[in-house]
């Protein structure tokens, strides 16, 4: 006697980052393949599953709340997936988890076995405007003293080459021209496999068609370590853009972040960058008012952006996350660190005030002029 399970619609909302989206888009794909349907009406749905956001204590914060609201409206449709799950276990006792970026085992409670496919055989893949992400690892081989998300992601979890090859020749048939390699850090892809980002990009180039790949997130350790990377920029096949967040500008800070690479190592890989893609667009983060940051660390931070070409820039203003090393350490007063934030963001604005397509991304209320 088979046990089929009663055909559910379902709602899947992710909250943050692409990584998110694109588990959610592996769960969606899933359930249907299972016989469920997708409605993107959450009234209409008899499961609702949240992939939640745990980047930091602010998201992480938001999260619950939204959690704790749409539990008081559907509380037994709600099922929980994302990174919260394994950050802030207590903060969910009352909640249903199916999931998290390691782990979809629990989605099993879903299965109808209507197909043979696994969640492991559905890919984490999503397009949106005229983009098409894959995700093809998971976790990092990073230790930041700041970041809670590897309690969620682990050490990095790699796709193979051949499953993302097939996804690239899914979006290149589909007609994608621009295709965004995304994960938590994708310099990290391999380490688990003894192979690193250069093998799976020297791979990906050959393929035929019209298309680029984005370079999402890559910790200028991992670059350090995998130079070929820079040569192969050079290709055709790969986009005019790459994220390299380099936090600080100074190495006390980088230091305590435990980033394990120097300011100088940085402004040596942009100038390598520059010289075989003089037209690479360099996209960073900088993580402000660390504990202990000074001054003079402050100084560095603003002498880094007038001397150092970035196109797109993140500026966060760091707060203290549960769980993490840096939590122990002792922190600066908030209005200094929202006074830093807004030297820096001035500074980038005022430099690239005649560049039309200059983005920037910040976690303060910033009165953009």
């Amino acid at each position: 006697m088979v046990f089929v399970i009663k055909m559910a619609i379902f709602y899947v909302k992710p909250q943050g980052c692409t990584c998110n989206i694109a588990d959610a888009s592996k769960i969606s794909k899933y359930l249907i393949s299972q016989g469920h349907t997708l409605t993107n009406v959450v009234h209409k749905a008899d499961k609702i599953i949240i992939v939640t956001c745990g980047f930091n204590e602010l998201k992480l914060n938001k999260s619950l709340n939204e959690l704790n609201r749409l539990n008081s409206l559907f509380k037994n449709k709600l099922y929980i997936a994302g990174c919260v799950p394994k950050i802030r276990p207590d903060s969910l006792k009352n909640f249903n988890v199916v999931a998290s970026p390691r782990d979809f085992s629990g989605l099993n409670l879903f299965a109808n076995k209507v197909s043979n496919k696994s969640i492991d055989d559905v890919s984490p893949s999503f397009f949106k405007d005229n983009l098409f992400y894959i995700k093809i690892s998971t976790g990092c081989t990073g230790k930041c003293s700041f970041c809670a998300i590897k309690k969620a992601s682990g050490f990095t979890k790699s796709r193979s080459i051949n499953s993302i090859i097939k996804d690239v020749n899914f979006a290149i048939k589909k007609g994608y021209s621009k295709i965004a390699l995304i994960g938590d850090d994708i310099g990290s892809w391999g380490a688990d496999v003894h192979l690193k980002l250069s093998d799976l990009l020297s791979e990906l180039i050959l393929l035929d068609g019209d298309f680029e790949l984005m370079l999402s997130s890559i910790h200028p350790k991992n670059l350090l370590k995998d130079k070929k990377i820079i040569q192969l920029l050079n290709s055709k096949k790969i986009g005019n853009t790459i994220y390299l967040p380099h936090q600080s500008a100074s190495n006390k800070i980088l230091n305590l972040m435990n980033r394990e690479y120097s300011i100088q190592d940085y402004f040596e890989l942009v100038k390598e960058i520059k010289l075989v893609r003089p037209d690479m667009q360099i996209q960073s983060d900088l993580l402000v008012g660390f504990p202990t940051e000074s001054e003079e660390d402050h100084k560095k931070n603003l002498k880094f952006i007038k001397s150092t070409n970035i196109y797109f820039l993140q500026v966060f203003m760091y707060t203290p996350m549960k769980g993490t090393l840096s939590e122990k350490f002792t922190d600066i007063p908030e209005d200094i660190k929202l006074r830093r934030c807004n030297e820096l963001i001035d500074l980038f604005l005022e430099k690239n005030a005649n560049e039309d397509r200059l983005l920037i991304n910040t976690n303060i209320n910033y009165n953009f002029k």
